[in-house]
């Protein structure tokens, strides 16, 4: 890719307020949405309904996560004002793998995003607030946790498990095959669309790799720290 400014590096301030140091931040800020689905959901008539409509809401965030990271984030847009924008954030996190200000998106991210993926859900349901809200808890829930995946896997090497599997799928995206493995908490959609590359399974995670995670930064730091004390 060519180095082009991003509008993060353009106007960095917008980092602060765009951005969130971390998943429990990008939680606080979905509390407010949480208090207004709950008080709709639980004066639901039919719960089989709401728990159903939870349930697509996750599968409906497992693509749109998908979608979101394969168009507008790796698209090469043409217009230079329209990459400036699309890719914020993204190409940004590809050159700055370690900053962790850009693995969680802040309330200025959110709540648009959520009114956008909410709008054709409420046309859906007819505009009622009880289903809706039913959908909505389970769309919140899915984005908490693809905020929590997102920022674990940039935080620490993890050595089995799930955390193991979706972290050396995601860093094989970042460091082998750009324009593969777009899930950020699942292979489904890649599996599905084609853009689902194997090749992740034999990807280890290095030390060159771990050096760009969180903790091993923070490490660095405190060494540091206590070289200039002593």
């Amino acid at each position: 890719m060519m180095k082009e400014n991003t509008i993060v590096q353009t106007h960095p301030w917008l980092i602060k307020i765009l951005g969130s140091k971390n998943p429990g931040h990008a939680f606080v800020a979905t509390i407010p949405l949480y208090v207004v689905f709950i008080s709709y959901v639980v004066k639901i008539e039919s719960y089989l309904l709401a728990i159903g409509l939870f349930f697509l809401a996750l599968l409906y965030w497992s693509f749109i996560e998908y979608a979101i990271h394969r168009w507008p984030y790796h698209t090469r847009f043409k217009n230079k004002k329209l990459r400036w924008f699309f890719e914020t954030f993204h190409l940004y996190h590809h050159r700055n793998i370690d900053d962790r200000r850009v693995l969680n998106a802040g309330p200025l991210m959110i709540y648009p995003m959520v009114i956008i993926l909410m709008m054709p859900i409420y046309i859906i349901l007819r505009g009622n607030l009880f289903l809706v809200s039913a959908f909505g808890i389970g769309l919140a829930l899915s984005y908490n946790f693809y905020e929590c995946v997102h920022f674990l896997i940039h935080y620490k090497k993890f050595e089995s498990g799930y955390f193991s599997y979706i972290q050396k799928y995601h860093l094989h995206h970042h460091y082998k095959n750009w324009n593969k493995n777009f899930g950020n908490t699942s292979h489904l959609w890649d599996v599905i669309l084609g853009t689902y590359d194997k090749k992740y399974k034999v990807f280890n995670v290095t030390e060159e790799y771990e050096r760009e995670m969180i903790t091993e930064k923070r490490q660095k730091k405190e060494q540091t720290s206590l070289l200039l004390i002593n």
